[in-house]
């Protein structure tokens, strides 16, 4: 499922590309992991009452609150395309889906390594991509409208497969976060590669040239640093290397000595700060309702007033903040209760970061740790951009914290095959297989 999240499926040049344009093969996927996971249920294998379940609460509250919006607003209504019930998507049922299978599965720390090695596997590929991207070496880029202007967004930085050079720093985030948890636990080859792997993760991120994606990245190396084991010094490495990097001029967009990238493209500061204060008239002038799911792009301009004009002429671009956006489409009510989701993720990384301390349980310390910068880096890519569009992120995280929220499984520390004439529980060979 995350592999299948990589591609931009309109611009590739298969004859059965116009058929999985409506149906992408992510969705199917997903679609048949919930009817397992449905079934198993059924069954009676999935019987256990899980603990915490607030923002299992709050999730249920702002689907059906953006839900009932959507609905009432009929943005989508007689146009070729549901662009709007593909957001919702995107943004809530599939990722709200996948914490609910992960929470509820059977922690076993096999599964959640074996999940880090796919991750380190899909890395390395968009590692090398991104290489061969950004020095020309076009043999190593795959698949070959990555090259071409005319798909995808911010052409002529790293962008990758997703063809967005946002979305490809965020997964370039994850690989840090997968190599990091999995490099304690390899032999001293594998190490190797996994030390060498994050160096280039570090250096695509550098080429994505997106001010998101490097404070996203900042944030994560700050709680590695923070939060103290294994991945504090690691961490403070990369923070080391960076600020060397910094201060003798090696990056021509991160120097001292030149204009970074913070104080350049000026245009597009220009167009989020007048964006931001249109959304929040928007939302201002609707507080209790909001504008209704979708209708930003239809309404900006009754909002758009005479300080908006001299920053840009239109924002016929969309929306480019998460929070703003759901306060101007859905109300006050949506945005606490986005925000209050996003609170409660991090509240479940920092509880069971507190509760594993048991030398045994560094892994799932670390992995605590790690998933808490995943709900940071969510934090901030919302200020830059509308997560609704960004289902690769959206599902990430809810896999990662729904897999912290599964370690309340007693039994957690599994960490072997199970001892001669004891059988597996079934529910731990399910978790397997979903992971």
């Amino acid at each position: 499922m995350l592999v299948s999240q990589l591609f931009d499926y309109r611009a590739m040049d298969f004859p059965a590309s116009k058929l999985v344009f409506t149906v992408t093969p992510d969705r199917f996927i997903l679609v048949l992991l919930f009817l397992v996971f449905g079934s198993r249920f059924l069954s009676g294998r999935f019987r256990r009452r899980s603990t915490g379940r607030v923002e299992v609460y709050i999730m249920a509250l702002f689907a059906v609150l953006c839900t009932v919006s959507w609905l009432t607003t009929g943005r989508d209504w007689g146009t070729e395309r549901y662009r709007w019930v593909a957001t919702l998507f995107n943004l809530i049922y599939f990722p709200f889906g996948i914490y609910l299978i992960t929470k509820n599965t059977e922690y076993n720390r096999l599964s959640a390594l074996s999940l880090l090695r796919v991750i380190v596997g899909i890395g390395s590929y968009l590692a090398l991509t991104g290489i061969g991207e950004h020095f020309n070496l076009n043999w190593l880029v795959w698949p070959k409208y990555i090259l071409d202007p005319g798909v995808g967004i911010q052409f002529g930085r790293v962008r990758g497969p997703l063809a967005s050079s946002v979305g490809m720093g965020e997964w370039l985030i994850v690989t840090f976060i997968g190599a990091s948890l999995l490099i304690e636990r390899g032999s001293s080859y594998s190490k190797w590669y996994l030390r060498g792997l994050i160096g280039l993760a570090v250096i695509n991120i550098y080429f994505t040239d997106t001010r998101g994606v490097w404070l996203s990245f900042a944030a994560v190396v700050v709680i590695g640093v923070s939060c103290g084991g294994r991945l504090a010094a690691r961490s403070l490495g990369v923070v080391l290397i960076v600020l060397l990097a910094f201060l003798i001029g090696v990056g021509s967009k991160f120097s001292a000595g030149q204009t970074t990238l913070f104080s350049k493209r000026q245009e597009t500061v220009n167009y989020r700060l007048a964006n931001y204060q249109t959304a929040y008239k928007m939302g201002m002038n609707n507080l209790l309702t909001g504008v209704g799911y979708g209708s930003f792009v239809n309404e900006w301009r009754k909002y758009f007033g005479p300080e908006e004009s001299k920053l840009i002429t239109e924002l016929t671009d969309g929306n480019h903040n998460t929070y703003l956006g759901l306060f101007a489409e859905t109300g006050i009510f949506g945005l606490l209760l986005y925000i209050s989701l996003l609170l409660c993720l991090a509240g479940k990384c920092i509880s069971a970061w507190r509760r594993h301390r048991q030398p045994e349980q560094d892994f799932e310390r670390d992995f605590s740790v790690l998933s808490l910068g995943l709900v940071a880096v969510t934090m901030i890519e919302a200020v830059f951009g509308d997560q609704r569009f960004d289902p690769t992120l959206n599902v990430i995280l809810l896999l990662f914290v729904g897999i912290v929220a599964s370690m309340k499984v007693p039994g957690m520390m599994a960490d072997t095959k199970p001892s001669r004439g004891t059988a597996m529980p079934r529910r731990s060979r399910v978790s397997a297989a979903m992971l």
